[in-house]
C-alpha cells in the first residue's frame, strides 16, 4: 500500500535499494514522476482524440446536409496539429 499512499517515496526507495545516494534518488524519483505524468497526459490526449474523431465521423456520416462534408475525415484537417512550428 506504500505505492498508493506516496508514489514518490516508493520510487525513491527503489533507487535507494539500488545503491544510489539519497539526493540522487530523490532527484531521480521526481524526474521519473514527471516523465510518468507526461506519458499519461500524452496517452490521454491520443485516446481522447481518437474518441472525438470517431464521434465526429459518426455525426458527419449520419447527417444529410452538405455543409458538414467539409468535416470529412478523409481530409486530415482534424489530425493536423493546431500549432505549427
Amino acid at each position: 500500500m506504500l505505492f498508493l499512499n506516496d508514489p514518490a517515496r516508493w520510487i525513491k526507495e527503489i533507487f535507494l535499494n539500488a545503491g544510489l545516494s539519497y539526493g540522487l534518488a530523490s532527484f531521480l524519483s521526481k524526474v521519473a514522476l514527471v516523465l510518468f505524468v507526461m506519458l499519461l497526459s500524452w496517452l490521454s490526449f491520443l485516446i481522447a482524440r481518437v474518441i472525438i474523431l470517431m464521434i465526429l465521423a459518426r455525426i458527419v456520416k449520419r447527417t444529410t446536409s452538405t455543409w458538414d462534408d467539409i468535416l470529412s475525415l478523409t481530409r486530415t484537417e482534424f489530425s493536423k496539429p493546431l500549432i505549427n512550428n
